[in-house]
């Protein structure tokens, strides 16, 4: 049988690998990070966690996806979090209904990802550095040892994917091309604990800042947990300021400026946590997707494509990126 290998274990790979295991080929998942999950990301850190990518998930349009979402919940992975989001302007602050539940994952939101990736083979650490061609085989170049495929599946954000390919399809650059149109948001995370102020207001769950030049989003990470050992709120920056401070070597600033902006936002006390850490997101959110419902290349060899930035952004892009990519490796002639 053919080997597949597919780089990137976040929920696009798990799921063209889910999918490929069903029909009884099992791929090999090659991921760079400790973890599987990719932006549906879960820090663990002073006795609790905190979900700094993915803050949580919704039902969606595709009856695929929606029975993934389902099974979630029926096994307690998912559960509902909250039905309101709230927007701060300078208006003040206004309530807003969700007509569908925004889900959380009471143990992280990285759960989902490790559920899918259950009975899958990933190798976690191991980070591509060069694809090739040799032998009428995708030859894969990594820290942890070469490997090859016959088919290839790339899930990575779009431009990680072009660098990766650039040398393999240098005779071939029309698929590469595309890629040239796919643009991302960039994100600053700031994560905060609160160890002795218990006492947090807990009025909203999700914040969403209209117009501030520094804030977009806060998350009360806490109140998605059943016992939380305290509060901790996750906080996500504007894209003009994650542009401007992104190369800085000195996260420190970045988030004493964050603090300081959630201070004069809500209270100052949310601005003194006994904790705090800044992540970069280069690849935060998908902006100007391709708008395709699939990519594929069979010259030089069978090449699929598996990812958010196909046709929408989000983890149902994203789920259903992977499954229609499965199914086009099994409705080929390339097996």
């Amino acid at each position: 049988m053919k080997q597949v290998v597919i780089v990137g274990a976040g929920i696009a790979g798990l799921a063209c690998g889910r999918r490929l295991k069903q029909a009884g080929i099992n791929a090999i998942i090659l991921e760079k990070s400790a973890g599987v999950g990719g932006r549906v990301a879960t820090r663990r850190a002073q006795g609790t966690w905190l979900d700094h990518g993915l803050p949580y998930v919704q039902t969606g349009t595709d009856p695929r996806y929606n029975q993934w979402v389902q099974s979630l919940l029926q096994r307690g992975i998912l559960q509902t979090w909250t039905d309101r989001r709230f927007l701060l302007s300078v208006h003040g602050l206004a309530n807003q209904q969700e007509d569908r539940p925004l889900l959380a994952a009471p143990q992280g939101i990285t759960a989902i990802a490790k559920d899918l990736a259950q009975d899958q083979t990933v190798h976690l650490q191991t980070k591509v550095a060069e694809i090739k061609i040799a032998n009428d085989r995708w030859q894969l170049l990594t820290d942890k040892g070469e490997f090859s495929a016959d088919i290839l599946v790339m899930t990575p954000p779009a431009p990680q994917t072009y660098d990766l390919l650039a040398y393999a399809l240098s005779f071939h650059p029309e698929v590469l091309k595309s890629l040239e149109v796919v643009k991302y948001h960039s994100t600053m995370t700031l994560l905060c604990g609160y160890h002795s102020q218990r006492s947090l207001p807990r009025d909203w769950e999700v914040l969403i800042c209209r117009d501030h030049p520094i804030i977009q989003t806060l998350y009360f990470n806490s109140t998605k947990q059943d016992q939380p050992p305290y509060a901790s709120i996750v906080v996500h920056s504007t894209e003009d300021f994650a542009l401007h401070h992104y190369s800085t070597g000195d996260l420190g600033r970045v988030g004493e400026i964050m603090l300081e902006a959630i201070g004069q936002l809500l209270t100052s006390q949310i601005a003194k946590p006994d904790w705090w850490q800044v992540h970069r997101w280069r690849y935060s959110r998908v902006k100007q997707p391709l708008e395709l419902p699939s990519l594929a290349s069979y010259r030089p060899l069978p090449l699929f494509f598996a990812a958010d930035w196909l046709a929408g952004d989000g983890i149902e892009s994203a789920f259903i990126a992977g499954i229609d990519a499965a199914e086009e490796i099994l409705n080929s002639r390339v097996l």
